[in-house]
């Protein structure tokens, strides 16, 4: 018999970057939420070794996410202006869902209104109104997506200049916490129960190397 073994996990990395419109440094709480599977067999697959195969697949998942340059989304604290890519991945994903969403729902019952009118009209409505439909949804999808100008009034605690940063640091090493979980817990003040968070450390992508060398991603996923 087949038995399967899943955890949500989060993953939380720190990353350092150079803001494009004014140049300043700054360092953002990317993160995502992942669900890992695994199968083994009862009676033969301990859960010890089937922890073991989710813990090597999540690894693999962990190393690739560091490895990449563009990932999250952080507000600049010196502009108040999120970078051009965190823009553009921001609207991409919003705006195919709503527009194939609608798209879908309109297709479903476009039919019936086209069947009740009939004739050319009847074709009409149900030829544009799915096309409508999908045009409104990547419309909404753009709206709601990450301004690409001065974002006034917006607050975003998860992103913080350097002097904040050293603060932060400072203070972990006082109390020997995890300084990516003393960040989001200080906005969360808790974590969902189901959920297993990985913090995987710092990454400085301003060839600056600003963070200790034992808080960031290279040695936390080397001894993960």
């Amino acid at each position: 018999m087949i038995r399967e073994l899943t955890q949500k996990v989060r993953v939380l990395q720190g990353r350092r970057i150079a803001c494009e419109h004014c140049g300043g440094a700054y360092t953002y709480l990317a993160g995502e939420q992942r669900k890992f599977s695994t199968t083994g067999t009862v009676l033969v697959d301990s859960d010890e070794r089937m922890s073991q195969a989710l813990a090597k697949r999540a690894r693999k998942h962990l190393l690739e996410q560091d490895r990449r340059p563009r990932w999250g989304e952080g507000l600049c604290p010196h502009c108040r202006r999120y970078q051009r890519w965190m823009v553009r991945s921001s609207r991409v994903g919003p705006s195919l869902r709503w527009g194939i969403g609608l798209f879908l729902a309109s297709w479903c019952f476009s039919p019936v209104a086209a069947g009740s009118i009939g004739g050319p009209a009847g074709t009409a409505v149900l030829l544009l109104v799915p096309a409508a439909a999908g045009a409104l949804g990547v419309w909404i999808g753009f709206r709601r997506a990450l301004p690409a100008g001065v974002a006034r009034g917006r607050e975003d605690p998860f992103s913080i200049t350097d002097d904040d940063a050293r603060g932060l640091l400072r203070h972990c090493r006082a109390i020997d916490g995890d300084p990516l979980l003393e960040w989001y817990l200080h906005v969360h003040e808790g974590f969902p129960g189901d959920e297993l968070v990985l913090p995987i450390g710092f990454r400085d992508l301003t060839g600056e190397e600003f963070f200790p060398a034992e808080v960031g991603s290279a040695r936390v996923l080397a001894e993960g």
